[in-house]
């Protein structure tokens, strides 16, 4: 069921009613992320992702939910060459994976336009 509102919420993104999904993020080492999930596929909940950190790291990339769970997985790339995946839990909002060497913490939400 998650995994369906979550798609709607980003899905709405499409249709101008919101701005996608807000998301905020902290690396395992203090440099903390803000940025924008925004869906491109309405059925499979699959989008793009696009991060700013406080350190003016940039990173994009794109995210999926596979099978009936809500359970996910992101990967992206950064400017500084870092790649990352994050494990994502559409139950409670929030994943975790890596961005380089580094831990990293995701949530995200939605944000109106």
């Amino acid at each position: 069921m998650n995994k369906l509102i979550l798609a709607a919420v980003l899905a709405a993104s499409l249709t101008g009613c919101e701005a996608g999904a807000k998301v905020t993020g902290m690396a395992s080492d203090g440099e903390s992320f803000t940025g924008i999930a925004n869906a491109t596929g309405y059925w499979d909940a699959s989008g793009t992702l696009n991060l700013v950190s406080n350190r003016g790291l940039t990173c994009v990339g794109t995210y999926a939910y596979t099978g009936l769970g809500p359970n996910g997985r992101a990967s992206f790339t950064c400017n500084n060459g870092e790649t990352g995946e994050v494990r994502l839990d559409g139950n409670t909002s929030t994943g975790e994976g890596t961005i380089g060497n580094r831990r990293i913490t995701v949530r995200w939400g939605s944000v109106r336009s």
